[in-house]
């Protein structure tokens, strides 16, 4: 490992494993966790309270739905401090077991590297916490590891707070410990905790308080929110600190680091707003004692909407973070720019993304981008930049699984007149992403025809794995296919959505020369008793396709899915359906 190398954990994304072919050796796995883990039988959804962490030392043997995995983590855990990390060959039926893969743009280890600093963590019957490093390997240097090519012991008997399943597997990757499930817990509880305040004071108008009372106790809150807001300074200076500590350490990247510090300085101007505002309305009441209750019941109001808006910042910065999380380098001259490139530069103050499709000897620059056409309509067009007019940066792909550049070129054209703009999941940005990234796992989602043997799992109940998971927006014709579950939103002259199975797709007889834009399905329907057959016109200019995308072991293939739509359709020709009956789980399940 160079020591250079920056390991970020922020801008990691957790992806389902549909086929066991996609696990590799040193990858970081989380796993629903068992104890109280439910079957939603009627959503056919798998809820867990927690996910459980393991690095996988080694696969043994593996077939498309079935896999032995020799795991290192935390087993044998009972209750809050009781656990020890142990290498364990443990199989898995992906039927019944849900894992999900950690995808890092920013791995400070190589998968070999991840393998040794996990096997350095596992407890020896002889008392030694380090394992010998081989000959064969890396033969860099980290923090941990001393001058004799050992490993020190880093973790010891399981700790929910301090050292758990999570904070192990993060180590091994990133060379730092970090606990992401915490965080959100923290967010739901601090919303709980609003949540119960206004219950609260409903409460209290219900149990009907005399006025005065109610005013004495309403108006020494913002003398209460003072010695909050002193609370929360130092919280908020160990909350930079820390983020410096992290950047200085190549443990975020300059994207996250970027991101986290646009957070703390809204929640520091908010700490800010509150402070004075609370202590203007002191100073106040100080100076005349009589002021009107009407301008304090404002002010408490405004003082208490500022404390609440704290948790919920977080979760609207991530709205407008971007799929991009790579590394942006500044352009110097025009030909650092190529064909194909994710182009970026500040409009209104804010980042903006775009596909470079030319670029000219002239200086000019020929870009795709959603662009602003009148004040609440965007549409995707292709305009030219002069190079000296703008800072400009480009992207480093290279943390990323991307097209040839003609095909990214011809993918991001193939959108132009778009008129689907939308703030929080169709900007420039997700644009470019679509057009550049390829996605490798697509092609596991068409189920194998082929039995398979029933191999125990880790679970004593026969529970399955969720069935749906994930809903993908259509943006060309070729990322639908018959026997596709769609849901549809269209207004061609008469506004109409849905949801269906695909059994045909044909050219739009209004514009084939759009086909990839445009095009007709044939679509088997249910309302309510009704099986029905429409045929619908796109336009994914302006209208909107969503295929549900379903985990492949429990599903039919593609034409078994297209055979029973029709067999439901003839059905429902002849007589009514039964209540019970639904069509999607008619044509998707296994028997």
């Amino acid at each position: 490992m160079s020591a250079d190398k920056i390991g970020c954990g922020f801008c990691s994304k957790k992806r389902r494993v549909l086929n066991a072919f996609e696990l590799k050796i040193g990858q970081h796995i989380s796993e629903p966790g068992r104890n109280k883990l439910k079957y939603k039988e009627r959503k056919h959804v798998l809820k867990a309270n927690y996910f459980h962490h393991a690095i996988i030392a080694d696969i043994k043997h593996r077939t498309d739905y079935e896999a032995t995995l020799v795991l290192i983590h935390y087993a044998d855990v009972r209750g809050f401090k009781n656990g020890s990390i142990q290498k364990k060959e443990e199989k898995r039926n992906l039927k019944h077991d849900e894992i999900y893969t950690i995808e890092y743009n920013y791995s400070k280890y190589t998968p070999k590297e991840i393998v040794r600093r996990a096997k350095s963590q596992i407890k020896k019957g002889d008392g030694k916490d380090t394992v010998t490093k081989d000959e064969d390997e890396d033969e860099d240097a980290d923090n941990h590891e001393n001058q004799t090519g050992t490993i020190e012991s880093v973790f010891g008997n399981y700790n929910l707070f301090k050292s758990n399943c999570e904070h192990f597997a993060t180590w091994c990757v990133l060379g730092t410990q970090n606990c992401f499930q915490f965080g959100e817990k923290r967010t739901i509880l601090l919303i709980s905790f609003i949540v119960f305040a206004l219950f609260a004071i409903i409460i209290l108008s219900i149990l009907r308080l005399s006025n005065s009372r109610i005013l004495e106790m309403l108006t020494n809150i913002p003398g209460f929110a003072v010695v909050g807001d002193i609370i929360y300074h130092p919280y908020l200076i160990y909350e930079f600190l820390e983020l410096k500590r992290l950047h200085n350490n190549k443990s975020v990247c300059s994207y996250c680091s970027e991101e986290k510090l646009y957070i703390l300085l809204t929640k520091f101007i908010l700490f800010l707003l509150s402070c004075s505002l609370s202590l203007q309305y002191m100073i106040i009441t100080v100076n005349d004692p009589l002021v009107p209750a009407w301008p304090v019941t404002i002010l408490i109001t405004v003082i208490f909407l500022i404390r609440s808006a704290m948790p919920f910042i977080q979760s609207v910065v991530k709205d407008f973070e971007s799929p991009l999380t790579v590394k942006s380098i500044k352009v110097k001259q025009l030909s650092d720019v190529k064909r194909g490139e994710v182009i970026v530069f500040r409009q209104y103050g804010f980042k903006h993304f775009t596909i470079a499709t030319k670029v000219t000897k002239s200086g000019k620059i020929s870009l795709v981008h959603y662009n602003k056409s009148c004040l609440f309509t965007r549409v995707i067009e292709e305009v030219e930049i002069k190079l000296s007019d703008k800072t400009v940066w480009r992207l480093d792909p290279r943390k990323m699984t991307v097209f040839l550049p003609e095909e990214i070129i011809s993918r991001v054209q193939s959108r132009k007149g778009e008129k689907k703009w939308h703030w929080r999941s169709n900007r420039s940005d997700h644009v470019c992403y679509w057009a550049v990234k390829e996605q490798l796992h697509m092609k596991y989602y068409k189920p194998k025809n082929n039995e398979e043997t029933e191999i125990a799992t880790k679970s004593e109940q026969k529970i399955f794995s969720s069935l749906e998971v994930e809903t993908m927006v259509v943006h060309i014709r070729n990322e639908t296919e018959i026997g596709d579950v769609v849901q549809f939103c269209v207004n061609n002259g008469t506004f109409k959505k849905g949801v269906g199975i695909i059994i045909e797709i044909r050219n739009s007889k209004k514009d084939p020369a759009r086909h990839k834009r445009t095009f007709q399905l044939s679509l088997v329907m249910q309302a309510g008793k009704t099986i029905t057959l429409s045929w619908i016109d796109i336009d994914l200019n302006t209208d909107t396709v969503k295929v549900k995308k379903f985990h492949p072991v429990h599903c039919n293939t593609m034409e078994e899915r297209k055979n029973r739509a029709i067999a439901a359709l003839f059905k429902s020709d002849n007589q009514t359906v039964d209540n019970k009956f639904k069509l999607v789980e008619f044509c998707v399940l296994k028997e």
